[in-house]
């Protein structure tokens, strides 16, 4: 999201759905931002908030719309948002999902990897922006096991939602586009989104992403990884956590 924030016309948010707090909204950063201070009577929008967090949970359809309004008189025309899993209910899901004019970015992360990541982002309470390649934790195959379950189940909904729907949708990778730099994404997104703002090949400002982790062999990012792998084997679960999650 904050990638796609620094293309032309585009307005992002971040984990704005999450139940902990409407991160990415913050007072004076944007017309969005001021239109739903101004529209909750808060001076000062706290992230933590339960008013903003209310009002961003119980309609998050209804959300978007009013940030879509207030920010088109200020010239944009792209407004997007991350939604992970228990951050919306299925309901408030496919609401979204098949909302008018709504493109789906389904972005995947080979299991194992996300395992992994969860388990340092939980040892470590950071979330975002800290580089965990130097923490080597042992991972059991339960992790992994509980990581793929939660995953699939979540890529399943999200899937049959668009699919349902008939609504556009494109794949990225952490490991084939995301890990490899910002222009690469943006290249991918411009190939299968119509109208993209960067399509026309205009350079733009935007951040670099932080690869986590670029050890290609995911077995040699834990301490345990020998021990986890013949474990992966004995349960059978390599092939599983060697892949992606979802059926598309």
């Amino acid at each position: 999201m904050e990638l796609l924030s620094g293309l032309p016309k585009t307005i992002c948010f971040r984990d704005v759905f999450n139940p902990g707090g409407a991160f990415g909204l913050k007072s004076g950063k944007n017309a969005a931002s001021t239109a739903v201070s101004e529209h909750l009577d808060m001076p000062i929008l706290e992230e933590r908030d339960p008013d903003l967090i209310d009002f961003v949970r119980s309609e998050p359809e209804l959300f978007l719309r009013f940030v879509e309004t207030a920010i088109q008189p200020d010239g944009f025309t792209w407004c997007g948002a991350t939604v992970f899993d228990g951050h919306v209910s299925p309901t408030q899901l496919e609401t979204l999902v098949k909302a008018e004019e709504t493109f789906v970015v389904l972005l995947k992360r080979r299991n194992l990897d996300r395992a992994i990541s969860l388990k340092k982002a939980r040892m470590t309470g950071a979330w975002k922006g800290l580089d965990t390649s130097g923490i080597r934790p042992e991972i059991t195959w339960q992790e992994v096991d509980q990581a793929i379950t939660e995953s699939e189940s979540w890529f399943a909904l999200v899937e049959d939602c668009i699919l349902a729907n008939g609504v556009p949708f494109v794949r990225l990778t952490y490991e084939e586009q995301v890990a490899e730099g910002s222009e690469c994404v943006l290249r991918h997104l411009a190939e299968h989104i119509p109208q993209f703002p960067w399509a026309d090949g205009d350079a733009v400002p935007v951040p670099s992403i932080q690869a986590q982790d670029r050890t290609r062999d995911v077995l040699d990012r834990i301490g345990n990884g020998p021990a986890l792998e013949k474990a992966l084997v004995q349960n059978g679960l390599l092939d599983k956590a060697m892949g992606y999650p979802g059926r598309i």
